[in-house]
């Protein structure tokens, strides 16, 4: 879907690397199964972390297996088994996929409005099918949706207030059904990903909002000048020029995105990985690792090789100061 809650694939073991991959691929294969083939376009590893997290916290069984896959039938790729952590996840990540066609036709133009409105009556039926499985995923969806798009028609000038409604939409769709602790930890959690997720898709799509009119919690603070062209790394690892936040803007978001993953990583040391020892690697990975990277990316404030600025053992630090069993604070 987005993207930005990935793993530094490089920094990975082996085993980590195989294991995350088998969750990529489980899933894909899950979206076909539970919501209809079309729906694995909606794979995301935003998705696959979500499907870590969730059998991370419940202590689900990641029993892999060698499947042939879809897309390349000519070779047999190691897959995490159908467990209810990677069914749910599959359900919640299609069904929010329709909520973002929705969100594209409302603000694009021209052919992305046309091929999200081409694609609304597939993702329909990925929808009723998640629904048939989880009651519950439509509504929370609904509501979420409906009060981020309530702040975006007021034009809020609060990247708080906006990131947080997304926010605690995808906290209370990671809980879902769960209770007690499992389920304090997986709304922290989702919470804390869906505020990241939002602050860097704002600071990403600044430039082409800024120029084409849209709504962006970032020009109603700074205004329309807030991005110039400069050489900066893409989503595709490629290095060019394009529009990105001027360096004094990215200065004033970073402090306040950097504490959303210092957060994350406490909220992650409160799982009890004696349940799922394979996953601990991969979760601090892309907590102390992965995210800092992208969230650099989309503030422009990579150049060429990628390397970290510190942020890495900045989130390290603050996930050991926090004790086992102390709830974090929402």
């Amino acid at each position: 879907m987005y993207g930005y809650v990935r793993a530094a694939e490089g920094e990975l073991k082996m085993r980590e690397y195989e294991l995350y991959r088998a969750f990529y691929c489980g899933l894909c294969r899950e979206l076909g199964r539970a919501t209809g083939l079309s729906s694995r376009l909606s794979l995301s590893y935003d998705a696959t972390f979500f499907a870590v997290v969730r059998c991370a916290v419940t202590g689900e069984k990641c029993a892999t297996s060698v499947k042939r896959c879809a897309l390349h039938p000519t070779k047999r790729r190691a897959m995490i088994d159908e467990n209810d952590a990677l069914d749910y996840t599959a359900c919640a990540f299609a069904a929010l996929a329709g909520a973002k066609l929705d969100d594209t036709r409302a603000d694009e133009r021209g052919t992305a409005k046309i091929a999200a409105g081409m694609a609304r009556p597939v993702a329909s039926r990925w929808e009723k099918r998640a629904a048939r499985r989880y009651d519950g995923i439509g509504n929370v969806i609904a509501d979420g949706m409906d009060r981020l798009t309530a702040l975006e028609k007021e034009r809020s000038a609060s990247l708080d207030d906006t990131s947080g409604a997304f926010g605690a939409m995808l906290g209370e769709l990671a809980a879902l059904g769960t209770d007690g602790s499992e389920a304090r930890i997986l709304r922290s959690i989702g919470d804390l990903v869906g505020r990241f997720i939002y602050v860097c898709d704002a600071c990403d799509d600044a430039a082409e909002d800024a120029k084409r009119g849209r709504y962006n919690p970032l020009i109603e603070i700074y205004g329309n000048d807030l991005c110039e062209k400069r050489p900066v790394l893409g989503l595709d690892g490629k290095v060019k020029e394009r529009e990105a936040l001027r360096p004094d803007i990215a200065a004033q978001i970073k402090p306040a995105a950097m504490m959303l993953l210092r957060r994350l990583a406490a909220a992650v040391e409160l799982i009890d990985f004696e349940r799922a020892p394979a996953l601990e690697g991969i979760m601090r990975n892309v907590v102390r690792v992965g995210m800092p990277g992208q969230l650099r990316r989309a503030l422009g404030q990579v150049r060429g090789n990628g390397s970290p600025d510190g942020e890495n053992e900045d989130c390290a630090k603050n996930a050991s100061d926090n004790e086992n069993g102390k709830e974090t604070e929402k």
